[in-house]
């Protein structure tokens, strides 16, 4: 399975060792060569979607996972393995824990970030959602404050799901979760570098370039 027609890498620049984004549409590949290569926990999931396009979707975004990192640990995809946190976070296992990952992805847009440190990775589709209900729940008064200071609906849509990233990608970092109250922290997009104002400190916040209709965001841990 080849992705390099839509490939894009990016790096991001950090203070000691490396931060790596990988992005790339799987839209139209052919899922049967890569079904092997993933392990059992990857395969019985697999085994639990209905949706066709949403098994090929996830199908898709982990065999590219695979491709990413096997570049890094020097075997081949298939090889590549994972274990898992308390929390149900995927990890490299045994001697392949060189590097930290993450993963995410939106219909056939994935995003694939690698580093030295740890690092979380989160993209989202702009679409039609109801922003000040999500927002009274899950984000600060100053993102709230933002929000509305926004000057059109267009503009407050955008820049909901530019926050929404960020902050997902900083709790995937730390590998908590859900479990995270994600208004006990305040991200600010409209600064640069983009600002994160939270008791857990030394994280880099960056966004990253995607396809139209598309946002998408990195956190990696700096060593303090």
């Amino acid at each position: 399975m080849m992705y390099s027609d839509d490939l894009s890498y990016f790096q991001v620049d950090v203070p000691k060792g490396f931060a790596h984004i990988y992005t790339c549409s799987t839209e139209g590949l052919v899922t049967a060569n890569a079904l092997p290569d993933l392990q059992q926990q990857e395969q019985q999931r697999v085994a639990q979607f209905t949706n066709p396009t949403d098994k090929n979707r996830y199908i898709n975004a982990h065999a590219f996972l695979r491709q990413v990192l096997s570049r890094y640990i020097a075997v081949p995809p298939a090889e590549v393995s994972f274990e898992y946190t308390d929390l149900g976070q995927p990890v490299l296992s045994g001697a392949q824990a060189v590097v930290c990952f993450g993963l995410s992805y939106r219909n056939a847009q994935v995003i694939v970030g690698v580093s030295s440190h740890p690092i979380g990775v989160d993209i989202e589709q702009v679409s039609k959602t109801d922003i000040d209900s999500v927002a009274y729940n899950f984000f600060s008064k100053e993102e709230c404050t933002a929000l509305d200071a926004a000057i059109n609906t267009n503009e407050k849509l955008i820049l909901f799901f530019r926050i929404w990233t960020l902050k997902e990608a900083f709790i995937k970092g730390l590998g908590i979760g859900v479990g995270y109250d994600l208004q006990s922290f305040t991200v600010d997009p409209s600064a640069m570098p983009v600002q994160l104002h939270s008791t857990e400190i030394g994280w880099l916040l960056h966004e990253i370039e995607m396809p139209a209709g598309y946002v998408a965001a990195a956190a990696i841990k700096m060593d303090i």
